[in-house]
Order: C-alpha cells, then sequence, then structure tokens
C-alpha cells in the first residue's frame, strides 16, 4: 500500500510506529503486524482524500491561479524543487554533484539554444546520465585493477 501512494520514510512509517507506539503494543508480534497495516492503510487513505480534496478545490480556483499577477510565483516552483533536490545531494557527496549538474546544464542548453521538442527532455538527462555514470565505473574499475 505504501509504495502505491510513495513517501514511505516521511509519511508511512511515523505512522505506523506512531499508532505502535500509542497503543503500547509489543513489536513482532501478530497484533503488532495487524495494525502496523491498519496504519498505514489509514496513512494512505488520508493521502488520497486529500489529495482528491485538493483536486476539487482546485478546480473552481483555476482563474484565480492562473492570474497574472500570481503567475511569475509559479514560474519558480519548479525550479526551487529541483534546486532543493540537487542541493541536498550535492552536499551528501562531491561526487554525485556531476551525475545531476551536467545533465541538468545540456538539458537547459537544449531548451533555450535549440528547436529540440521539450518532451525529448528526459531522454536527453537518462541518457547523459547514463554516459556519465558509465564512465566514472570503467575510471574506478580501472583505480581497482591497479
Amino acid at each position: 500500500m505504501s509504495y502505491i501512494t510513495g513517501n514511505v520514510t516521511n509519511l508511512r512509517m511515523p505512522a505506523t510506529i506512531g499508532t505502535i507506539n500509542s497503543l503500547g503494543i509489543k513489536p513482532n508480534t501478530e497484533e503488532c503486524h495487524t495494525m502496523a497495516i491498519i496504519a498505514c492503510g489509514a496513512s494512505v487513505i488520508t493521502t488520497v482524500v486529500i489529495v482528491a480534496l485538493g483536486v476539487v478545490i482546485a478546480t473552481p480556483l483555476a482563474p484565480v491561479l492562473e492570474s497574472p499577477v500570481i503567475k511569475p510565483a509559479f514560474d519558480y516552483v519548479v525550479p526551487a524543487l529541483f534546486g532543493g533536490l540537487v542541493a541536498q545531494t550535492v552536499l551528501k557527496g562531491k561526487k554525485q554533484f556531476l551525475y545531476f549538474l551536467v545533465p541538468l546544464a545540456i538539458c537547459l542548453f537544449f531548451c533555450y539554444f535549440t528547436a529540440v521538442n521539450s518532451a525529448y527532455y528526459m531522454l536527453i538527462a537518462i541518457a547523459v546520465s547514463v554516459i556519465i555514470y558509465v564512465m566514472d565505473y570503467k575510471k574506478e574499475k580501472q583505480k581497482d585493477v591497479k
């Protein structure tokens, strides 16, 4: 269940562990496993209901959300999200920095300086990432041989 709606670490596990702890159930018992499934299911249902409410509520608000006054704010949402994700990855390991920056730079190049259809950006980013990873893997393998 939890893999269907995602975010296991931040939503499903805390809901499950919180339920088990608040009920005082002993770990690794049948009762514990049953309550874990029920808690995870309740968390999934809650997520689906909230997303559905968001869709229903956002539909009448579409004209307001698409107004020219608010439009510039929405133009920065996706870059801000990806910037935060890339920054976390860069802080974890400097080597992985290339796996994200180079494909991003190539995609931006194709976006602004060529007439390539935007549907191909993800394919280009994946191909460049695979090439970089294979080159890095071969380099590490040669280091290990020497």
